[in-house]
């Protein structure tokens, strides 16, 4: 299923996907189903989420952003914002077709764990549910934020760090200061 090394079984899960669309859905739930996963539950609305969120919380929220009346950006929002610690931890898998740059950074501000940008596989379904397990964010509670902390784990950095001098440009230094200049 991907390139990792470690594989996953992911068939404990319960999902519940959040999506207006029974077209979308049925795919997200056949994709989840082909990864074995079986406890699959369905919301077509934000208040229906909430409402099953209350009743049996999920193991992962997947939510599509654009749906109506309210759309998943409240949705996720009210996620972070419930009364329930649980529930504001709970990790949100955004899954959605509108991938500009506005829409993913909105998406991470409201509080999304994740963002996948469809056409989605069962790969990539699989390859971000093994980052967010790999690659788990703290959580961050501001007065003007809840979620995961929307910074990444700063990588390496590769190539010539120009902030400091680099040993050619110090031998050049040394060199002019050799000939007096």
């Amino acid at each position: 299923m991907s390139g990792s090394t470690q594989q996953y079984n992911f068939r404990d899960l319960e999902i519940l996907i959040v999506d207006d669309n029974d077209f979308a859905h049925n795919i997200l739930r056949d994709i989840l189903l082909a990864m074995k996963i079986k406890k699959i539950r369905h919301a077509s609305s934000a208040s229906d989420a909430i409402h099953e969120i209350d009743n049996k919380l999920p193991d992962i929220l997947f939510v599509d952003l654009l749906m109506k009346p309210v759309d998943g950006f409240e949705l996720i929002k009210g996620v972070r914002a419930h009364s329930s610690e649980d529930v504001r931890h709970l990790p949100v898998l955004v899954i959605t077709a509108y991938s500009s740059v506005e829409h993913v950074k909105r998406a991470r501000d409201m509080g999304a764990s994740e963002v996948l940008c469809k056409p989605i596989s069962v790969t990539s379904v699989y390859d971000r549910l093994v980052y967010m397990r790999n690659s788990p964010r703290q959580f961050v509670k501001t007065e003007m934020y809840t979620g995961p902390d929307r910074r990444r784990t700063m990588r390496g950095f590769e190539g010539i760090d120009r902030r400091q001098p680099t040993d050619e440009a110090a031998d050049a230094q040394n060199s002019e200061s050799d000939n007096g200049e």
